[in-house]
């Protein structure tokens, strides 16, 4: 008798645990999308989604995802609802854990619209707030539709996975939705976009032009209004300050000419606030550290160190200059002002901003110590 209570015991017990997955889905019976993109035209949201298929690898140990993509459009008066006609027109349930980046058009940015697409995106339980931000001028469904290159899986894209890049060179900070969300909701921020788009320059497979991603400027955000774009060769110029800097290279001249080429990480960085209200003053100091990859002219050590720290510190200007041109704080400097002393930044701002001139940024400081010129040898 107690033999068949234990068997009725364990069988009890074994369906028991079943159920919680007789509705679980195959993996190959869902659609995983793993980005989408947000235009804006006419009054009408136009959603974009990519898809990998899963389906002939799901049975492989490896679930690579193969290069084969799919894109869905939707088009509707609110960003639901133009998911929604997405939804309805699926052969499959749609699964959305797994979606990696998000690509809104400047047409979203210039129409303000950019808060209802992140309350859209948010409401989805499944979806997470770690996902990468991108804008564009570009068309989406050609963005969505780019392979990966030389067929490697698709969640290895820049697109999908952009931290690879810039652990590599940090020239443009990517950024992801929860610091987009907690910067738009800062006083005084401002928010750098990155900019993506596609390019046949640089790459080619079977001697043909391959089109693949580049991050190519910024688009620029100021108290959740929207004040234009930048190009790379612009936004690479604040790359010293950017969170997470990790490395990146600049090239030094001397009397109009290359003279060297060095790899340069930071060491440290500080903003200081001087004078008063109406008189407000930043001085920005700025350490880094590096090598020489290349010398194109014979430069002895300290020259190179001094060249280098002049370049830098035309570059933060010129940056600086840039926002001002387009109304807009790229250094951060109200942002600072506001964590550090807010009652003196409630005092001078207006509108929410504190204004800036071109002598509101005092003095950068830049101090650059070469430690290694592999196998150069130094000449102080």
């Amino acid at each position: 008798m107690k033999k068949i209570v234990l068997v009725f015991v364990i069988s009890f017990v074994f369906i028991f645990t079943l159920e919680g997955c007789w509705d679980a889905k195959e993996i190959q019976n869902q659609n995983y999308i793993t980005a989408f993109g947000i235009d804006y035209k006419n009054g009408y949201f136009e959603v974009y989604v990519q898809i990998l298929n899963f389906e002939s690898t799901a049975k492989s140990e490896g679930l690579i995802p193969q290069s084969k993509i799919s894109v869905g459009r939707g088009h509707g008066g609110t960003f639901l609802d133009a998911v929604e006609q997405i939804v309805k027109s699926s052969q499959r349930r749609e699964f959305w854990g797994h979606v990696y980046s998000i690509i809104v058009s400047e047409n979203i940015l210039r129409e303000g619209k950019l808060a209802e697409v992140i309350e859209g995106v948010t409401r989805h339980r499944d979806m997470r707030y770690s996902k990468w931000v991108f804008a564009t001028k570009e068309n989406l469904n050609e963005l969505l539709s780019t392979p990966a290159m030389f067929d490697t899986s698709n969640l290895d894209s820049l697109l999908n996975n952009p931290q690879d890049q810039y652990q590599q060179i940090s020239d443009e900070h990517p950024l992801k939705m929860n610091d987009l969300i907690a910067e738009m909701n800062e006083p005084n921020s401002t928010v750098l976009i990155p900019s993506i788009a596609l390019t046949s320059k640089t790459w080619q497979e079977d001697k043909k032009a391959t089109p693949l991603f580049e991050l190519n400027g910024q688009f620029i955000m100021s108290t959740n209004r929207y004040k234009g774009w930048i190009s790379h060769s612009d936004a690479k110029m604040g790359r010293w300050i950017y969170r997470d800097f990790k490395q990146s290279v600049l090239t030094i001249k001397q009397d109009l000419k290359p003279g060297a080429t060095l790899l340069l990480q930071r060491s440290d960085y500080d903003i200081q606030t001087k004078g008063a209200k109406g008189r407000q003053r930043f001085v920005l100091s700025l350490s880094l550290t590096g090598t020489i990859f290349q010398e194109q002219q014979n430069i002895p050590h300290d020259k190179i160190e001094k060249l280098a720290e002049q370049t830098v510190e035309k570059e933060l200007r010129e940056f600086y200059n840039k926002g001002l041109e387009l109304n807009a704080d790229l250094l951060q400097l109200g942002s600072h002002l506001f964590k550090n002393d807010p009652k003196n930044w409630k005092e001078q701002s207006v509108n929410g901003s504190l204004p800036l001139k071109p002598a509101t940024l005092e003095k950068v400081n830049v101090r650059i110590n070469i430690t290694d010129g592999q196998r150069y040898k130094f000449r102080r």
